[in-house]
């Protein structure tokens, strides 16, 4: 055996030089390289006789006996399998939240990351806002520099003001979705019982969602850092342009008179027959 008596994960107590520490490797007179082997005599689990005292549940915490004539096989224990994965690696390491309903919506195949993430935080209302801003004492002007009209918050940037109405009724008629009504976090509850599923009309109308939602922010702050505006209808184009070549993409998918109707909205090239 080259397993590492002390400094291996060998054992369900994990390395025993992190359980028991120095004191206990230097009373077993065993030295820091000492293999598992030590510990076997006969095929079986053995007691070293040492200074050190405790040995006794170390041994008997071993589940099985030793396997002689095998060579030493790293296995990663978290794995169905003992195969390590950045899958399982990440799943233990990570920290787990309870699922949020409206995951479906933010996270799906085939999205735009930069848009999902921005929507992510959006969901949250942790964009940094002008109401946000002042909370945390920094004072400026409050107004929404879209409008110019009302003070900004997430409600009135992505559904009271009036410059993004054009925006949104260009793409809730593309997508065939009500024309928005709602405040923002009954549209948030509505698009999660709504868009359930994977079909291709609610994927156009999550891409939609998100895309509108990104470029929204974009415009927002090229107005406030770089000084510079475009029309709504500017904004909608390159809403257009990524959400076309998004389903110009989906061609595997079966054709359906809803997916012909989509795709004939966004002018899709390949429009299936």
């Amino acid at each position: 055996m080259t397993t590492s008596l002390w400094f291996d994960t060998w054992h369900p107590h994990n390395p025993l030089a992190n359980s028991y520490g120095e004191r206990f490797i230097y009373d077993s007179d065993m030295g820091k390289n000492a293999r598992v082997n030590v510990l076997i005599s006969n095929s079986e689990w053995r007691i070293p006789t040492t200074q050190s005292i405790g040995w006794h549940p170390i041994i008997e915490a071993i589940p099985s006996n030793p396997k002689m004539g095998q060579k030493d096989e790293i296995v990663w224990l978290d794995s169905p399998n003992h195969r390590f994965s950045v899958k399982v690696a990440w799943e233990q390491l990570r920290f787990h939240n309870q699922v949020v309903e409206w995951h479906d919506i933010v996270w799906f195949k085939n999205a735009v990351p930069r848009h999902s993430f921005l929507l992510w935080v959006a969901v949250q209302q942790k964009l940094t806002t002008q109401d946000r801003l002042h909370r945390f004492g920094i004072h400026g002007p409050n107004q929404c520099s879209l409008c110019l009209c009302n003070n900004e918050d997430h409600n009135h940037l992505f559904f009271e003001c009036y410059y993004n109405k054009a925006i949104w009724w260009h793409v809730c008629d593309r997508c065939d979705i009500p024309r928005m009504t709602k405040g923002w976090e009954e549209w948030i509850r509505w698009a999660t019982v709504t868009w359930h599923g994977k079909s291709f009309v609610n994927f156009s109308r999550k891409l939609g969602f998100a895309a509108t939602v990104y470029y929204i922010w974009q415009e927002r702050n090229a107005r406030i850092f770089a000084g510079m505006s475009r029309t709504p209808n500017l904004v909608f184009d390159q809403i257009e342009c990524i959400i076309r070549e998004k389903l110009d993409l989906m061609r595997n998918t079966l054709p359906t008179d809803e997916k012909i109707r989509i795709q004939s909205a966004w002018r899709v090239n390949n429009i299936d027959s």
